[in-house]
C-alpha cells in the first residue's frame, strides 16, 4: 500500500495533474451552463455551479504558482470560444 503526500491532509497535486482537473472541469462547467441556458433540469444548482467555478479559479491560480505558462487547454492552443470559463493566458483585457 502506498501513503499518499499531502500538507494538511489536501493532496499533493503535480502541475500534470492540476492541468488535466482544469480542463475536465473547464468542459463540467461549459456543459452545465449550456444545460442552464436551455432551462434543462438537469443543469447543476447556482450554488453548485458558484462553487465550482470558484474552485476552478483557485486550482487555476495554484497551477500558475508550479511555474506553467500559456493555456490551461496546451501549450499550443487558448481556451475555446464556447467555453465559459477562460484562463489567465488566455482573458483579454480591454485597454
Amino acid at each position: 500500500m502506498t501513503a499518499k503526500m499531502t500538507i494538511n491532509d489536501t493532496p499533493i497535486q503535480t502541475p500534470e495533474t492540476m492541468q488535466i482537473r482544469l480542463q475536465h472541469g473547464a468542459a463540467w462547467l461549459t456543459k452545465q451552463h449550456n444545460l442552464y441556458l436551455a432551462n434543462d433540469p438537469a443543469a447543476a444548482s447556482n450554488q453548485k455551479f458558484g462553487a465550482a467555478m470558484a474552485a476552478w479559479d483557485n486550482l487555476e491560480q495554484l497551477w500558475r504558482c508550479a511555474a506553467p505558462t500559456g493555456c490551461v487547454m496546451n501549450e499550443t492552443t487558448r481556451c475555446g470560444e464556447g467555453s465559459v470559463v477562460q484562463c489567465d493566458a488566455c482573458v483579454v483585457v480591454a485597454e
